[in-house]
């Protein structure tokens, strides 16, 4: 696998994701085997998921070296960011952790692919709405 067949996949991840509004995104390939994306999407309750991945192909398998996950309301207001920035080692999943509502409220979390992440999100929008 190269790093632009894993973009491919993220792209179809997200085009079977039902609550995007619209989507900005910059995918990178720095060479064949390491790249990065951003991307912004704003979801149909008005609510803002921000994406962030390094990526590196090793053996032929992507393995994400560093991530971020965060998610907003429309009042840019934390509701939920999952990360590995190294910045909490009391967690006892460091430097995997979830910030939860709150910046200061940390909780230790595994740690998550992109697909977790979409599934959390559509349950709490599911949630919602009902």
């Amino acid at each position: 696998m190269m790093i632009n067949s894993y973009f491919e996949q993220i792209e179809k991840l997200l085009s079977g994701f039902p609550y995007i509004v619209s989507i900005e995104s910059i995918f990178d390939a720095i060479d064949v085997d390491r790249g990065y994306f951003r991307i912004k999407l704003k979801l149909i309750d008005q609510s803002e998921l921000y994406l962030f991945e390094y990526v590196e192909i090793v053996n032929s398998k992507p393995i994400v070296s560093k991530y971020r996950y965060h998610w907003q309301n429309n009042h840019s207001k934390l509701i939920m960011r999952w990360d590995n920035a190294p910045h909490h080692p009391e967690i006892e999943t460091f430097p995997d952790h979830i910030h939860n509502r709150e910046e200061s409220k940390v909780e230790p979390a595994k740690r998550p692919n992109l697909n977790y992440v979409l599934l959390k999100v559509s349950e709490l929008i599911e949630s919602k709405v009902r």
